[in-house]
């Protein structure tokens, strides 16, 4: 969501092609401690969303409980659990 170069958040339209574009339900963003998740939060609110959340402990909470579910993906093609389980491929992407 922000631009390497600029520090900037991309322009809407940018925006618009990488983020979720259906703005019913609740959207709850993650990362490995809460930090880049704030952003991706802050440019789906800048997009119209009305409904979105913030794990602040995001995956370092989530992965530290034994009994929370979590698929792991090589990249190729994300797997989600029965449970929405937090889809995180091996170069640290989110899905």
């Amino acid at each position: 969501v922000l631009d390497p170069d600029t520090g900037r958040f991309h322009d809407r339209e940018r925006l618009r092609s990488t983020l979720p574009s259906d703005t019913d339900g609740r959207i709850i963003t993650y990362c490995g401690g809460g930090i880049a998740a704030s952003a991706d939060a802050f440019a789906l609110v800048l997009l119209g969303h009305d409904d979105v959340a913030v794990y602040t402990a995001s995956m370092q909470e989530w992965s530290a409980d034994e009994g929370a579910p979590l698929v792991v993906s090589d990249g190729a093609a994300p797997v989600v659990s029965d449970d929405a389980a937090p889809v995180v491929s091996d170069d640290g992407a989110h899905g």
